[in-house]
Parts: C-alpha cells; structure tokens; sequence
C-alpha cells in the first residue's frame, strides 16, 4: 500500500489504507470488488472490476423498499481525497507521474519540517532560547534567526530566479556577515517564526503550481548553479532538518538541567556557627 500523503499546503489525505483489493494502477477498489459507476472497466492486471452481490439484512431491506445498491467505500479518506484516488485508478499521467508524487511528498515533508521548528520553540522562556553551551556554539534564537535569514537571501530569491522570467539569481551569502551586520539578539523568536512560515509558505504554493518539466529543468547560468528546482526543494529540506536537529539537542540540554534535583547543600552549626 502506498504510504501516508499529506498535500503541499499541509493538508492530510487520510490513510490511504483500504480493506478492499488494490485497484487499476494501485489504486484503492470499492469494498468487496464492487464497482462504483464513475470508475469504468479496467484492462490492469487485476483484471475487470465486477460488482460484488450483496448479501444478508442491508441486501434484503434493499429489495423490500426496491431501493438501489451502492457500492461501499472503505477507503478514510476526504471526498477530495477520493477524486486524487480516482485519478491514480484511472491512469491520469499527471497523477501518476513518480515525479509529481515524489514533488508531493518532499514538499509535504518540508512543510511538516518547518511546523516542527515551530512546535520545537514553543513555549521556551527567553532564558532558554538564549542558553549558549559554549562560546563556539548558536543558541536556539541564532539558529531560527539563521534558518529565516537563509530563506530570505538565498532560497526563495533563487526560486524566484529559477520560475520567474527576468529574475536576478541572488548575491553570495556570508554567514559571519549576517551574524555581524543582520543578527539582532533582542528580536522576537515569535516574529521570526512568523517570516519562516510566510516564505514557506510561498515557496510551496511555487513547487506545487510547477510543471514535471521546470520541477526538473537543469540550470548551470547562475552563481549557485548546476541545480534543479528539485535540488532547491531538497536543499531547503535538509537545512531544516540539520537546524532541527540542533534545536532539539539545545533543548534536551536544558530540559535535563531543569529536571536535576537542586544539590544538597552542607553548612556549618545548625542555628549558624555563632560566636566563639
């Protein structure tokens, strides 16, 4: 069975498991081999759908009342999950395309990355957004206030320039001059969450509208080059990821500190040491 998909804009499609017996091109069949009207005959290799014969109480009230059967769905899935299915048992090349599947599934897993940064500072008083292990290491803030600036300076202007006709490829990034001239320690965690996810959130409306042919389109005219819009997308992925990654370890730092119990302090005379 294929895996769980989630859409480019975040949302869910159900499960995509079924009791019944996988349709044309691995699609999802009605209960029981039943066929629903809109799905027409099949020449795959499970051969052609045939309406199963119902049987026991629900058949025998049908027949009393003269009313209709109706094929049962066991797919959990949304109506508009059901169509994205129906066009998979169909054969329509755009939705079985592994290119526009594996589209949908990087950029599905790049918007669940960038609510995961979300979810992994939330809540964290200032003190531990700011908590530094050592001089040489980021603190939660410099890591998220980096993540933004990346995005900002390079990924969604590149994406720009690869899908806009005119566009100019972004200037080279130095990460000690945006420590220096762009970092400002006092900004809000919350209104840099809030930038990811507006530019997020365009750079996934941009892969979602884009061709198999610009998704695939390889460009060397740039600065940044060879690179695909693909490798964009992978890219963007992985930088979460590896902040992720950072961000968590920072906090299982200070979630472990403030579960330590308090030492155990030994003083001088009971009543205090008093005058000799």
């Amino acid at each position: 069975m294929p895996p769980a998909r989630t859409t480019a804009n975040g949302e869910g499609e159900g499960d995509w498991m079924c009791a019944g017996a996988p349709g044309p091109e691995g699609g999802c069949a009605p209960h029981a081999g039943a066929r629903s009207p809109s799905w027409g005959e099949s020449s795959g290799s499970h051969g052609p759908i045939i309406p199963a014969v119902p049987t026991g109480r629900g058949m025998t009230l049908r027949r009393i009342f003269n009313l209709p059967y109706t094929p049962r769905w066991t797919c959990r899935t949304s109506p508009r999950a059901r169509m994205r299915l129906l066009s998979f048992a169909q054969g329509d090349p755009a939705m079985t395309s592994e290119t526009t599947a594996y589209r949908i599934e990087l950029t599905s897993r790049l918007r669940q990355a960038t609510d995961d940064l979300a979810w992994a500072v939330r809540g964290l008083s200032p003190a531990r957004i700011q908590y530094r292990p050592s001089e040489k290491e980021w603190t939660i803030h410099e890591h998220m206030a980096h993540l933004r600036d990346m995005e900002q300076e390079v990924y969604l202007p590149l994406l720009r320039w690869a899908t806009v006709a005119d566009m100019l490829d972004p200037l080279d990034y130095s990460r000690r001059e945006w420590h220096e001239q762009r970092y400002d320690l006092e900004e809000p965690i919350a209104s840099i969450l809030d930038q990811v996810a507006r530019m997020r959130d365009e750079e996934l409306s941009i892969f979602r509208d884009m061709t198999d042919v610009t998704w695939l389109r390889y460009r060397t005219d740039t600065r940044w080059g060879p690179l695909t819009c693909q490798w964009l997308a992978e890219l963007m992925y992985r930088h979460a990821l590896d902040h992720l990654q950072c961000i968590m370890a920072l906090r299982q730092d200070v979630n472990l500190a403030a579960a330590a119990p308090p030492p155990v302090v030994v003083g001088g005379y009971i009543g205090g040491a008093g005058e000799q």
